[in-house]
């Protein structure tokens, strides 16, 4: 039956969902990528269930006319159930041109770019990055770079407004301006400072907008003094706010129920500022006595300090801001036996958008049991008390892994158990295995199973791959392969949702 339907996959006008790309380089080095997907439909293995899933075709060309500048275009067609008619329009899906010239020991780049959302990517220290989708996937704009041995400068203009489709209403996107400058210190080794400016339109109606115009200010700093590390980041937002006179300025000034005081920073500093602060020795010791290493960090971020822009922030819980909170993590290596422990501490108040303290600790032991087998066990406690509800809610986590690895071959079992002592409490068992059958030929697997209340799932993955590298690569791979590919399989909430369904995936990409 399978190889039935690696033949369906080859003949195009029969399959099902499908995702085809090619990339063409039209100077130097010539260039191809394929990638074929069958996903079930209505049934399982109907090859002709076309119009219950996406048809998508990919076509990408690049070009390198010189040494200093390269353009790149990708186009593509979609075919789904939701369209009208069965013939597909190109049209762009991403576009950039870029300029790179060195200028004595400084570089300058330049990059035009249309639909790449990765082209708003900042280095950060101890804050959350800009996230890559904050401007949707429709993002334009230019960005400039000009980098030195101890400086740097980003221009970065985007806007988020969707020029390359038709739409009928006349709203622009979010539109965004950054400055960003970094220097390190001639006569201080080790010492960086950075600062950032930027400014920010988000999307809407004006006339029916809660906020015009926000401005972001922020400063950085680094330094490395006898193999300790000390960070420190402070930013701070503006906001220009529409007048709302349903507003009542009265409840803004009273007191979090369950809380006397807001915290000892950000009480004292501005609603709208955020602080970082980090301390980290990585390794501290010697070959006899072990080695140390500790991270200590304190965050304290205000009620009002709003950046929607920024990714996913290191919180154990739901709330951007009105949060304060430290850390304390410290792991030690012993001399003589390969066994490595860690302990975490994390406690943080929530005073904004929920009144809560949450602790969590973290313990970890990791050590090699013979000279190829490896062993390690984590235990986490999380703790949360709702001030407001006046309950809380305590959950056990623990995590075993045994790995082992003998030439060529390697595996990996992982049992998880979540919420230990509950009723709800979920168990997942995740194998993943790999064998080099050559130099060049490797065959991988993963399989798990999910025990949660009234139900068991399990989801498998294999793949044959095929590295010539760097001319070739091609492989072969059966199952769901984002099922289980965390770090820690086990805690993947996709294994507890996994619907075990067929999918054939196929790959191909080659240089010339």
């Amino acid at each position: 039956m399978i190889s039935r339907a690696i033949l369906g996959m080859l003949l195009f006008s029969a399959l099902g969902p499908v995702r085809a790309s090619a990339d063409l380089r039209l100077a130097g080095n010539i260039g191809f990528g394929m990638t074929i997907r069958k996903q079930a439909g209505l049934f399982e293995w109907d090859w002709d269930s076309t119009r219950e899933d996406t048809t998508l075709a990919e076509l990408a060309f690049g070009y390198t006319p010189g040494p200093a500048l390269a353009a790149f275009v990708r186009f593509g067609a979609r075919i789904d159930a939701a369209q009208d008619g069965d013939t597909p329009a190109f049209a762009l899906r991403e576009a950039s041109l870029v300029y790179l010239r060195p200028i004595g020991a400084d570089s300058l780049g330049l990059r035009l770019f249309a639909r790449q959302p990765s082209a708003l990517w900042l280095d950060h220290g101890l804050g959350a990055p800009i996230d890559p989708l904050a401007l949707g996937e429709d993002v334009q704009g230019l960005r400039a770079v000009l980098r030195g041995p101890r400086l740097l400068a980003l221009l970065l203009a985007a806007d988020g407004r969707s020029w390359f489709e038709d739409t009928e209403a006349d709203v622009g996107g979010v539109q965004l301006v950054l400055v960003r400058f970094r220097g390190d210190a001639n006569r201080t080794p080790g010492v960086r400072i950075g600062a950032t400016y930027s400014h920010q339109r988000p999307a809407g109606d004006p006339a029916s907008a809660t906020v015009w115009d926000r401005d972001q200010f922020g400063f950085d700093a680094r330094a490395l003094l006898y193999g300790v590390q000390f960070q420190v980041d402070w930013s701070f937002v503006h906001a220009e706010e529409p007048f709302n006179p349903s507003f009542d300025a009265a409840k803004a000034g009273q007191p979090h129920r369950g809380i006397a005081g807001e915290g000892p920073l950000t009480d004292a500093m501005p609603s709208e500022a955020a602080l970082r602060a980090e301390i980290r020795a990585p390794r501290l010791g010697s070959a006899r006595w072990g080695w140390l290493g500790f991270a200590p960090s304190y965050r304290a971020i205000g009620s009002t300090h709003t950046t929607p822009l920024l990714g996913p922030q290191p919180s154990l819980g739901s709330p951007s801001r009105g949060v304060e909170g430290y850390r304390v993590e410290a792991w030690y290596e012993l001399p003589q036996w390969p066994v490595w422990l860690r302990h975490a501490y994390d406690q943080e108040e929530q005073f904004e958008d929920a009144d809560r303290r949450v602790i969590r600790q973290e313990s970890e032991i990791e050590a090699w049991l013979v000279q190829d087998v490896r062993a390690r066990v984590l235990f986490t406690q999380t703790q949360a008390t709702d001030w407001v509800r006046a309950n809380g809610e305590h959950h056990d986590d623990v995590v075993v892994e045994l790995a082992a690895a003998e030439g060529s071959t390697r595996m990996r079992a992982q049992w998880g158990a979540l919420d230990i002592d509950k009723p709800d409490r979920r168990d997942v068992f995740a194998l993943q295995g790999g064998v080099r059958m050559s130099s060049r030929l490797q065959a991988i697997g993963r399989v798990t199973w999910a025990r949660t209340p009234g139900n068991v799932r399990s989801s498998f993955v294999a793949a044959l791959q095929y590295w010539h590298l760097p001319q070739f690569e091609v492989a072969l791979q059966y199952g769901a392969g984002w099922i289980g590919d965390r770090a820690d399989p086990v805690l993947d909430g996709d294994a507890m949702d996994a619907d075990g369904r067929d999918l054939v995936q196929l790959h191909l990409r080659g240089w010339f």
